[in-house]
């Protein structure tokens, strides 16, 4: 049985899962029945199959089976049939003789109930989605389909949801390309974070589509495993650790540590502490009973780093890495030549490995090849077009770019104890200024603006509050003068004068119960609908297909949910769309020569006519795609210039820092890139293309996921009722991977049944990732990060193509990258060119060049 155990940090205890050996394998066979354990008689139909696996068997009439190409090892074996409770045997072949065995069936307790009471259809409803999260888990959980919800049923209290299944769970992983049947023999999660699951599963492959999915597959099932344990037991068996990305240490906990070493470096705590032992393959890695097997012994606890992928959550400030405790109780375990553990004698993993969950699980008889290896070691590939290496052009954008964003200004927030308030009542606030790159406390001490503005904008208090080593608390007393209505609170500092923007803002309702007079909005006297309709990347061009935004907003500033189309000015319908319910969706079209469009809406019997923008006629186009496949970025380039090869520029920054650039040359007018994502920070990442001669063109922000857990935090109080007045204590605790973690925090407390949860403004996880980088109010903005399913990533590239939607312009100055390009010729008196022969240009006093 493949068991799992997840706790916040996620900690996974593995057990027996079955291989498939190395070249020149011998297989055995497997035979037996299957019987019902209440009657005796024999159960046909019922499957039997290789926990893990793609190879299964199914009875006969008679109850019995006969599995073929058993891998020799140590296997587990599931019998599993509709209404029964499904049942394993661990079975060893140590040669190719063929072995029986037979299984007896018990009917599950939920079949001889009968009848299973599920609750209210909303409950049950919010249990399949908390049990979704917690089983699927990421990066590949929302494009995991559950076929068969109906056949669960939960049972939940204050402190646990308990899942269970009368029949094998079917779902079809289109991240992977796998239909998993999955036999769930416990399901526990707790509220503390811990996951306690166990199952066996077998594999099917799913028919890819066309070829673009199939090489998807196989890219989503080369990320799955590079990082994994599987891939780290690899790539120590073949003595491969430092290429395949992977630093393992051994830790000697004898060597202790001083407590004024706060900050431990990992170059401490191996050079210095000697701590950490740099693990030797040779000598961790040990044969097992047969060829392909092996065992890997250490009796202490193994620290591993993996450096293709970053993370913030290590302990080590020098090696941001994803980073994974591994501990074997019994010293050892056993695993095949490929990597595949087969006897995990209790081994536990917590930290980036333990995050691994069904999303990414891999059937055992699959293994990458050494052409799937090499793609992903160079991550990136154009389908149409060409990468080429960087050029000093490029090079002179990158420059421009980190020359204009050398100083940051800092990322601001402000919590606020309650969403609603009272004039009389003290508006409390704990404020957060943070590094924008590293999103850590900025230390030192400074101070910061915080405003309090009226619906109309107009100054009604403000305060400068004192920051030291980035965090301050204030309070605003609302004056019974304030008139009831939506007010706003701005925080900003003197360096976000250049960004023309505050670097925090949100709503706060105040009312005024001595009063009767209601603050009026000023664009609540617009009756029409205010209807926007944006290119992506900021232009569109006749004669070639692109994708719009659509945003419709109400006169009282909230999207509205409606039909409308796109015509032309002939009155010919192009195209029909309909918006979501935050008023936000996209068409595609192809504007053709000489038309004009526009878009039509009918909002209580008046219909609206809005021009788009007029396509231009020469240029280029960018389009952006990070929701199709969360791992990649596959952006396409399109030119009105069809002539043979063309270039163009890209460049890709976060957090006001260049993370990836390149230069892609155009054929026949159209690229085709795909860009790995995995290592990128969570959040928003800004895509500006550039033409070849380096003037801006378009730019796009998209959303990058985020693959790793949160810190968990956990808050108990002493008692479940307390008189007025009386103390009360709060015991917090922080996980993060495991690990405690250090962190400045702030709560607010109020009376639940008086006071609604503040669900209309961005937390700050949100804010960071999110809403801190967008102009304007954004509808109930933590649904985009809560819920990862296919929808929520569609709304929220629907939200970037709108409320996200910039438009660049070109750029006049020739030097402002730094230079000018000059192409030509050198010729003698008599107009012959010379051959081989360089120039050399200077600037002159005068202004002149020579």
């Amino acid at each position: 049985m493949r068991c799992f155990r997840f706790i916040s940090w996620i900690t996974i205890v593995l057990l027996v899962e079955s291989t498939r050996l190395a070249h020149g394998q011998t297989t055995a066979v497997l035979t037996g029945s299957v019987t019902d354990a209440t009657t005796g008689k024999p159960m046909p139909f019922a499957n039997v199959y290789l926990n893990g696996l793609t190879r299964g068997a199914v009875t006969d009439e008679k109850g019995v089976y006969s599995l073929a190409g058993v891998p020799l090892g140590t296997v587990e074996i599931a019998a599993s049939f509709v209404g029964y409770q499904p049942t394993t045997q661990t079975i060893r072949f140590d040669n190719s003789t063929p072995q029986k065995a037979n299984f007896s069936l018990k009917p599950s307790e939920q079949t001889l109930d009968a009848v299973t009471v599920k609750g209210s259809p909303k409950q049950w409803e919010r249990h399949l989605r908390q049990f979704k999260k917690q089983f699927f888990g990421e990066p590949f959980g929302g494009q995991c389909l559950l076929v068969n919800s109906e056949i669960l049923n939960f049972k939940a209290d204050k402190e646990h949801l308990v899942a269970t299944a009368n029949e094998p769970l079917i779902i079809e992983n289109q991240a992977l390309g796998y239909r998993i049947i999955y036999a769930l023999h416990h399901f526990d999660a707790a509220a503390s974070g811990d996951v306690y699951s166990a199952g066996t599963a077998r594999f099917e492959e799913l028919k890819p589509e066309n070829e673009r999915q199939a090489n998807q597959f196989k890219r989503n099932r080369l990320v799955a495993y590079k990082g994994s344990i599987r891939h780290l037991m690899a790539s120590l068996i073949n003595n491969t650790v430092e290429q395949a990305g992977f630093m393992v240490y051994q830790e000697d906990v004898t060597k202790m540590i001083s407590l004024e070493s706060r900050t431990l470096t990992l170059t401490a705590a191996i050079n210095d502490h000697k701590r950490l032992i740099p693990l030797q393959p040779s000598m961790a890695i040990q044969p097992g009973r047969l060829p392909t097997e092996r065992r890997l012994v250490s009796p202490m606890k193994l620290i591993v780093f993996y450096t293709n992928a970053t993370s913030s959550f290590s302990p080590y400030p020098d090696a941001r890495y994803a980073y994974t405790e591994i501990r074997l109780p019994r010293g050892q375990l056993q695993m095949s030549v490929d990597g595949v553990i087969t006897m995990p004698e209790g081994m536990e993993a917590k930290g980036s490995m333990g995050n691994d969950r069904l999303s990414t699980l891999l059937p055992a008889d699959w293994k990458p090849d050494r052409v799937e290896k090499e793609a992903l070691s160079t991550s990136q590939s154009a389908t149409q077009g060409k990468l080429v290496p960087p050029d000093a052009r490029l090079e002179r954008i990158k420059a421009a770019f980190n020359e204009r964003f050398k100083v940051l200004a800092p990322t601001l927030f402000v919590h606020i104890d309650k969403p609603v308030y009272a004039t009389g009542d003290r508006l409390w606030m704990s404020t957060y200024l943070l590094d924008a790159a590293s999103h850590q406390r900025a230390e030192g001490q400074t101070a910061i603006h915080v405003d309090l503005l009226s619906a109309t904008g107009k100054l009604v208090q403000h305060q400068w509050i004192r920051i030291v080593d980035g965090r301050g608390e204030s309070n605003f007393r609302l004056s019974d003068t304030l008139m009831t209505g939506t007010y706003r609170l701005r925080a900003y500092t003197d360096e976000d004068d250049r960004q023309r923007r505050p670097a925090f803002e949100r709503s706060v309702a105040i009312y005024n119960l001595l009063r009767n007079e209601i603050s009026i909005r000023n664009d609540s006297v617009h009756l029409s609908l205010d209807v926007q309709v944006l290119p992506e990347g900021g232009r569109w061009m006749s004669g070639l297909p692109a994708r719009l935004g659509v945003k419709i907003v109400q006169p009282n500033g909230q999207g509205l949910s409606i039909a409308g189309r796109i015509i032309d000015d002939l009155g010919a319908e192009v195209a029909r769309f309909k918006t979501n319910q935050q008023g936000m969706t996209s068409v595609a079209m192809e504007p053709t020569p000489q038309r004009t469009y526009y878009a039509e809406v009918t909002y209580k019997a008046q219909s609206q006519h809005v021009p788009l923008p007029k396509p231009e006629t020469e240029g280029l186009l960018l389009s952006a795609d990070a929701i199709s496949d969360t791992t990649r970025l596959a952006l396409t380039l399109l030119s009105t210039n069809r002539i043979a090869v063309d270039s163009a520029y890209v460049l890709i920054q976060q957090r006001g820092r260049v993370i990836d650039s390149r230069k892609i040359l155009l054929q026949n007018g159209v690229a085709k890139v795909n860009l790995p994502l995995m290592s990128w920070f969570p959040g928003l990442a800004q895509i500006t293309l550039y033409d070849a001669s380096g003037r801006p063109q378009a730019e796009r922000l998209i959303f990058v996921s985020e693959f790793r857990a949160p810190v968990r935090v956990l808050m108990g109080v002493n008692k479940k009722r307390y008189q007025p007045r009386e103390q009360v204590s709060l015991s917090l605790n922080l996980s993060d991977n495991g690990s405690p973690a250090v962190a400045a925090l702030s709560a607010s407390i109020m009376d639940a049944d008086n006071v609604l949860a503040d669900s209309a403004d961005a937390t700050l996880p949100v804010h960071l990732l999110l809403t801190g980088e967008l102009r304007g109010r954004i509808e109930n903005p933590n649904q985009y990060l809560v819920n990862h399913s296919a929808e929520t990533r569609r709304a929220l590239d629907e939200l970037l193509l709108t409320q996200g939607w910039r438009r660049v312009s070109g750029t006049p100055e020739t030097d402002s990258l730094g230079g000018v390009s000059l192409r030509g010729r050198i010729l003698t008196a008599k107009k012959a060119p010379y051959p081989a022969r360089s120039s050399l240009w200077r600037r002159l006093d005068s202004g002149n060049r020579s």
